[in-house]
């Protein structure tokens, strides 16, 4: 999955907040150091890969000096929080002597998918008002994907 900057989006049935350090699942959220967060969004962008722990150390860990044990200690405090078991991994599978794979179904949040969506319609709605163009001719700009699928924030 592509993810842009502090995107919120969902692996299984837990939403994940980057920009809050937090993931939530019903009523419960749970708080994380940035960095352990930022592993968890590094596997979700290659989710189903294989990440390595050189790659996490790489990647988020760049400007620290810290060991391996570093990103065996933040999968681990991520695995208890998802509940999951390393041994029957729901979420993150271990990869003998090669990393970790993200295994559970990434996607955009819901919430946010639908804010998104509500801001492009306005914006097509404004721009067929604006130059004259009727609302299917706007809805489709919209649908050939020449809006982008991110959140805007619309000005007069």
């Amino acid at each position: 999955m592509n993810l842009v900057g502090n995107a919120v989006f969902r692996i299984g049935q837990w939403r994940v907040d980057p920009a809050l350090d937090e993931i939530s699942r019903d009523s419960k959220t749970i708080e994380f150091e940035p960095r352990t967060v930022r592993d968890l969004v590094c596997l979700a962008e290659h989710a189903g890969e294989i990440v390595s722990v050189n790659q996490l150390l790489d990647t988020v860990w760049k400007d620290l000096v810290v060991t391996q044990y570093s990103v065996y200690q933040a999968v681990g405090a991520l695995r208890r929080a998802l509940g999951d078991d390393s041994k029957d991994p729901t979420y993150i599978a271990s990869v003998l002597k090669r990393g970790y794979r993200l295994i559970a179904p990434v996607g955009p949040d819901a919430v946010e998918q639908d804010a998104v969506e509500q801001d492009a319609k306005t914006l097509a709605a404004r721009t067929s008002a604006r130059t004259g163009q009727s609302r299917m001719s706007a809805m489709r700009l919209l649908n050939s994907g020449s809006v982008a699928s991110r959140r805007i924030r619309l000005t007069g």
